[in-house]
Formats: structure tokens, sequence, C-alpha cells
């Protein structure tokens, strides 16, 4: 008495229940695709993804230009140094150091240029907040950005 046949096939006991209690379900459509609400939500874990993405692209980006930035400087350092066994001095200006190009968005200016020492700073447009500083020989601390030790290149706000 429990069990009903329905299409030749027996059905238990739960079943029945279920169906009792709801007696609209097999009148109920069924769903073809997604809600608005699962697509809104899925949308949204895809922005927030993609914003931790977005960070760590940046933070990548500034730290190859902060690269660049030091590279420069110690590529001028050994074209000064060339500089210097030919003219017994260091050049003035970037323009003056044969065959030296600084990379891509990247400004080199020499802030001190003696016999005895030579000092530059590196800045990028891509990069404001960030320059790099060379202190070399004599040159006097201050002039070389945020270089305070002769001979290592030193980057800072």
């Amino acid at each position: 008495p429990d069990r009903v046949m329905q299409g030749g096939r027996r059905r238990g006991a739960v079943a029945l229940v279920h169906e009792r209690a709801n007696p609209n379900m097999s009148s109920m459509p069924k769903r073809a695709g997604f809600t608005l609400i699962e697509l809104l939500i899925v949308i949204v874990i895809i922005g927030v993804l993609a914003t931790f993405a977005m960070q760590v692209f940046w933070r990548a980006k500034d730290r190859g230009l902060e690269a660049s930035l030091q590279s420069d400087l110690r590529a001028a350092a050994a074209h000064q140094e060339v500089y210097f066994e030919r003219n017994h001095s260091y050049a003035g200006t970037p323009a003056e150091l044969p065959q030296f190009e600084t990379s891509p968005g990247v400004q080199l200016q020499i802030t001190y240029a003696e016999f005895d020492g030579w000092a530059g700073i590196t800045t990028s447009d891509q990069l404001p907040h960030k320059r790099c500083g060379l202190l070399v020989g004599a040159a006097p601390s201050g002039v070389g950005g945020p270089a305070i030790t002769n001979g290592i290149v030193t980057c800072g706000p």
C-alpha cells in the first residue's frame, strides 16, 4: 500500500512522501541555465581575482623599472671610468659619455663631476616616486640623491 506503480516501476515510500509534500513538483519547469544571482556572483569573484592580479602585475612592473634605473647607473659608471682614462676628469653630462644610452624611459642626470669623483641620479616618468643615485670617488653626500655610500647604487623616494 505504501508503494505506487508508475510507468511499470515501483516507487518507494520516501519518493511518495516527498511528492505529497510538494504536489506541484512534477509541474515545476526544469532550469536550463544560471540565475542572475549566480552570474553576478561569478562576475564579482572574477573582478576580485583580477584586482589582485593587477596589483601583482604593477608591483612587478615597478621592480623592473627600478632595475633599469640601477642598471643605467652602473653602465654610466663603467662609461665614466673609460672617459676618465682618456680625459683625466669625469664627464659632466651623459652626452659626453661615448656610446652610452639610457634604457627607454630612463633619464640620467650627472649632478657632480670633478677630477676626484662624480655623482648621478636616474629617474623615470613611469616611476615618479622613485629615483636611484650613485656616488663615486670624492663626490659629496647629498648630490647623489638617495645614495649615501660611495660606489653603491641606492634607490629611494
